[in-house]
């Protein structure tokens, strides 16, 4: 099997952007959940069911709000936002990935585990 895109989703804020009209803290903007939400409604996502990817704390924060799945994976800002692991942080992903070749590996492998128990 292959992953696809479905849909592309951009928080254009910030609270320190330069323009004015996108200076502004929004639920959009990770870890807030709004794009999500979105997605979910528009292509009738199951965000319970759904897994997040990505490189950042903000990210894995997002998937705990939405009740995702999460995967950190350590290419790009991944090995930075390492420190913010640990028994002392609320939020852990729940899988560490090498890439995005071993995040996809580990879903697939998770898809197929709950496959198997629900047949």
């Amino acid at each position: 099997d292959r992953a696809r895109l479905d849909g592309v989703y951009v928080c254009p804020h910030h609270p320190d952007a330069v323009v004015e009209k996108y200076r502004k803290n929004c639920t959009c903007r990770k870890p807030g959940i709004g794009l999500l939400q979105q997605a979910s409604r528009e292509l009738g996502i199951a965000l319970d069911q759904s897994f997040l990817v990505g490189d950042r704390w903000s990210d894995i924060r997002c998937a705990a709000r939405a009740g995702c799945t999460s995967v950190l994976v350590l290419t790009g800002y991944g090995r930075g936002d390492l420190k913010y692991i640990g028994p002392g942080q609320d939020v852990q992903p729940d899988y560490i990935a090498e890439n995005l070749v071993d995040a996809a590996d580990w879903i697939s492998r998770r898809v197929a585990e709950q496959h198997d128990r629900s047949a």
